[in-house]
């Protein structure tokens, strides 16, 4: 059952977006209703698929982030960081590959929200003389190990490592 529930879970960065599209449709069709001339019937789907969507996206979710936790990279951390930005995150996922707590950003312990009320209240308690120091730090740091020219030297170690794998098995 779970690899089951591991299966259905890993749809969810993919059905996430779908609430998202259908609301963008209706707000469209809606805009546009006397000059393509949609019938209430027609936005009431549209409604209806808003719901079944956001619904299987939070099921989609819970099981996800309960057979496997958040596994995704914190892509927007890092484009946070590359701008000078303290970013606060949780301290799982992707986050705990990019943030060096109270070095260039601040981890809070996972899903608890006194802590991560903590965290911003020191990071906004900070002297501006220390966030410009931090925010250096960030860039720093993601300007060394994420690179445009070291993520695809590391990709393309990957694929070779992969490829001499497969070649030694078979």
């Amino acid at each position: 059952m779970d690899a089951f529930l591991t299966f259905i879970g890993r749809f969810h960065p993919l059905i996430v977006h779908l609430p998202i599209g259908f609301i963008v449709l209706g707000v469209l069709m809606e805009g546009n209703r006397k000059k393509f001339k949609f019938t209430d019937g027609v936005l009431q789907f549209v409604l209806f698929w808003i719901i079944v969507s956001g619904l299987f996206s939070l099921v989609t979710g819970y099981f996800h982030y309960t057979q496997e936790g958040h596994l995704w990279f914190g892509r927007i951390i890092l484009e946070a960081q590359a701008l000078g930005k303290i970013p606060i995150a949780f301290d799982h996922g992707g986050a705990t590959e990019t943030i060096i707590d109270g070095q260039n950003g601040f981890l809070a312990v996972p899903v608890k929200v006194e802590s991560l009320a903590e965290k911003i209240s020191f990071a906004l308690s900070l002297k501006k003389n220390d966030r410009q120091k931090m925010a250096e730090y960030s860039k720093k740091v993601v300007s060394k190990n994420f690179s445009h020219d070291r993520m695809c030297k590391l990709t393309l170690s990957l694929y070779k490592q992969c490829i001499a794998e497969y070649k030694a098995a078979n």
